[in-house]
Formats: structure tokens, sequence, C-alpha cells
């Protein structure tokens, strides 16, 4: 099927930026005048960014499942 290939999160994000994209183009008055915001010229501030190794995460189990079944990590 190649690398585009249709699961269910693909149709259930399809319908919402569908009517996104009609509301758009009933204000703009033609499906063809819809304008696209420009590419960000730089990418996130690393000063507002980070990253957590896996392993220096720090999971505790959640609720009253058994054990391994569902734990959480505070990022």
């Amino acid at each position: 099927m190649g690398d585009m290939q249709s699961n269910r999160r693909s149709l259930l994000m399809a319908a919402p930026l569908l009517l996104a994209a009609l509301g758009a183009g009933d204000r703009a008055g033609n499906i063809g005048d819809i304008k696209l915001a420009p590419v960000p010229r730089t990418g996130p501030d690393p000063g507002e960014t980070f990253v957590l190794p896996y392993e220096q995460m720090n999971f505790q189990p959640w609720g009253n499942l058994p054990a391994h079944s569902g734990e959480m990590a505070t990022l």
C-alpha cells in the first residue's frame, strides 16, 4: 500500500479538517481562496524545550491496576 495507509486515527482526523476547510471556504467565497499560514522560519526555542531520557523517567503505578499494566511518569 505504500507509505500512506488508512487507519482509524487518520479517518477520525479527516472529518474535522474537512469541515474546517469547508468553513474557511464559505468565508473566503471559494475553496481556492483559502490562504495557509506561512511556514515558521525558526524551530522551537531550545530554552523552552527539554529532552528527558527514558532511563531518567520515574514511572509510578496508575490507579489500582495490576503491576506494569498502567504506569504514568510525571514530565
